[in-house]
């Protein structure tokens, strides 16, 4: 008899690593992947480039 489980793939955040490219490339070769991304303070988002 074989069982059959069902696994779940996550992708921890990588700093300067895991930018928005990398995730929406990530996205659709493995859409049910889970991938994560990372925290960012809030100063950051205000005052940060486009690179995340």
């Amino acid at each position: 008899m074989i069982e059959s489980h069902q696994f779940s793939i996550s992708v921890a955040p990588m700093m300067g690593q895991t930018d928005r490219h990398f995730r929406y490339l990530v996205d659709l070769l493995a859409p049910d992947l889970k991938l994560y991304t990372p925290m960012i303070h809030a100063d950051a988002i205000v005052y940060a480039s486009e690179k995340f």
